[in-house]
């Protein structure tokens, strides 16, 4: 089981929930940047995100 967003409430249930990071502030200014652009802009922007493992991934997926 894995989330997305990683939520605080991700580790309030029982397992503990892996969840993907997503840096939502840098997120909204790309788009606004985007958004405010002449439309010159590159078709692919790469925004680097985190997985969070936690109880919900077995063990062995785990690198520990």
């Amino acid at each position: 089981m894995a989330g997305f967003d990683d939520i605080g409430s991700a580790v309030d249930v029982a397992p503990t929930l892996t969840s993907v990071a997503v840096p939502l502030v840098e997120v909204g200014a790309e788009a606004m940047r985007l958004a405010l652009a002449d439309g010159h802009q590159e078709s692919v922007i790469t925004i680097p995100t985190a997985v969070r493992l936690r109880e919900s991934t077995p063990r062995a997926m785990r690198a520990e």
